[in-house]
């Protein structure tokens, strides 16, 4: 195994961990492959996106333990696998210096929330289940689907706040609707990635596996070490690494 491919998988490896534990985990993966290593923006996020794929598998896993599906949500799944073909083309064809401008608003506005946006309680009053209700959660799914595909940073996050806030879904089980419709949108847009040729086999295998690895350690680790303290350091600490990209990518 070269160097840069060692890299590459302790990248995803940390950045796995990190995010398992507080989110915004592409931020430390995004380090290595973009600036470390020396990747393509469009690469490191196809790379990125594909490889933390077994992630959610053992993550669906997990949540199938207690959540149940429904038929409805075959629905959601249906519309993010669509709509993901969309957002990787849509990676492929954005010039790469718009891409680094839309990768650092999304980067600032992280930085923002952080600094000044404290966390708020949602009420959660559970999704109610209606024609209208689903038509617009697959139109939300559409958006969410999209903006994954596109870019790494921010994305479970942006559709967990989306499913929580707007359609009232309970933390659990919007966490397990959207890990349900990721594992197969995320499943599409790798091979659309592999087509386009946006992803290198040599760097994907061991990524995928390190990502793999990273999984299991955390949801062993999660329940022992994390606390309100150690939430507070790693989301500055995520500031920190966002302000590092902001700079190199300015």
């Amino acid at each position: 195994m070269n160097t840069d491919i060692l890299l590459a998988c302790l990248g995803i490896f940390f950045g796995e961990l990190y995010g398992n534990f507080v989110g915004w985990g592409s931020l430390v993966t995004q380090i290595f492959l973009q600036h470390v290593i020396g990747f393509d923006i469009k690469n490191a996020i196809a790379l990125d996106n594909a490889a933390v794929l077994w992630s959610e598998i053992g993550l669906l896993a997990m949540l199938l333990r207690k959540q149940k599906i429904e038929i409805w949500m075959w629905w959601v799944v249906w519309i993010s696998s669509l709509w993901a073909l969309f957002g990787a083309n849509l990676l492929n064809i954005v010039p790469t210096e718009i891409m680094k401008i839309i990768f650092t608003l999304a980067i600032v506005w992280l930085v923002i929330k952080n600094l000044f946006f404290s966390s708020k309680e949602t009420k959660e009053r559970g999704f109610i289940f209606t024609k209208n209700n689903l038509i617009l959660l697959c139109i939300a799914s559409f958006f969410i689907a999209t903006y994954n595909a596109f870019l790494s940073v921010w994305d479970f996050i942006i559709g967990l706040l989306v499913l929580t806030s707007i359609f009232h879904f309970k933390y659990h089980r919007a966490l397990f609707l959207l890990t349900f419709g990721f594992v197969f949108a995320r499943a599409v847009w790798t091979l659309e990635y592999f087509r386009l040729g946006l992803i290198d086999l040599d760097f994907y295998i061991p990524m995928f596996i390190s990502a793999m690895g990273s999984w299991i350690i955390a949801w062993y680790f999660v329940e022992k070490i994390k606390s309100d303290i150690l939430g507070k350091i790693l989301k500055y600490l995520s500031v920190l690494l966002a302000g590092y990209l902001i700079f190199q990518l300015l």
